[in-house]
């Protein structure tokens, strides 16, 4: 099952409810969101004083990114030495186009409990458009395989628009798991 937006508060809602797919290579910031993003961390989140505040700010890191500001949400990530920190600084080169970084980030953050269930969204996902044949890498057997994807999201740019669509929307999927894990996270919830 894949997260949905309403379940973060209000604030974060009106932040993410309008789903974005990520751009491949060439992001496009959404600055509006700067007065939201740079205000208290824990008054966007309703979160308790006591939560985990590293959490909490890759929450943040991660809000920046779904809103195409990756320069902002490296400036969080780069900044933590945590495995959820390494993948999401992944998530980031790969949207950049640092494909190398983005292989090495994604290697430091190792496995995640969600990634089986990102493999098997991002498997339906990909069966779902007509004429793609990117299901079988985007599934790879046993789970997601970051440094792969890596590989599949470059090669889409040189490739027919479902296989660019398809990249996005798993790159979307991946967000949204990521999120929520942070989220769940910073609020004692795992």
């Amino acid at each position: 099952m894949i997260p949905e937006p309403d379940q973060y508060g209000p604030y974060v809602w009106a932040l993410i409810c309008e789903p974005r797919l990520p751009a491949l290579h060439e992001p496009r910031p959404n600055r509006a969101v700067a007065d939201l993003l740079n205000g208290d961390a824990a008054r966007l989140f309703g979160i308790t004083p006591t939560c985990d505040k590293a959490a909490m700010r890759l929450c943040v890191a991660a809000l920046w990114m779904y809103h195409d500001c990756l320069d902002e949400a490296h400036d969080i990530v780069q900044r933590d030495d945590s495995r959820i920190a390494a993948l999401l600084h992944g998530m980031i080169h790969t949207r950049d186009g640092d494909y190398a970084n983005a292989r090495l980030w994604r290697r430091r953050a190792g496995r995640f409990p969600f990634f089986g269930r990102l493999s098997e969204a991002a498997c339906e996902v990909a069966w779902d458009l007509p004429g793609i044949d990117t299901a079988r890498p985007l599934g790879f057997g046993e789970g997601w395989d970051g440094e792969r994807f890596v590989d599949i999201c470059r090669d889409s740019l040189h490739s027919d628009e479902p296989d660019q669509v398809t990249c996005r929307q798993a790159m979307l999927l991946e967000w949204r798991l990521a999120f929520d894990y942070c989220y769940r996270q910073a609020t004692g919830l795992i």
